[in-house]
């Protein structure tokens, strides 16, 4: 994980952002992390906007909640019943 400061950013910002590569920056204002940038392509875009759409983690979590409280199978559960039944 790299560290870069705002002051640093602002200045060589295609510097910074070419230097990533496959990894991770924190990006920092008087030393405390103010944001991270993250390398991301066509591939992983749609995977990115979908993770952190709060709307999209509210019913996600809903959802999960619904599902547990109706009595909701786990897969190793259900894996369990199907081999009972086929003997």
């Amino acid at each position: 994980m790299k560290f870069v400061s705002i002051r640093d950013l602002k200045i060589n910002g295609s510097k910074v952002i070419d230097s990533l590569g496959e990894q991770d920056a924190i990006v920092t204002r008087n030393g405390k992390p103010i944001a991270a940038l993250v390398p991301i392509d066509e591939d992983t875009i749609e995977e990115f906007i979908i993770a952190r759409n709060p709307k999209l983690l509210r019913e996600l979590a809903d959802a999960k909640s619904e599902y547990k409280r109706k009595g909701g199978k786990d897969l190793a559960t259900i894996k369990k019943e199907l081999k009972k039944r086929s003997g």
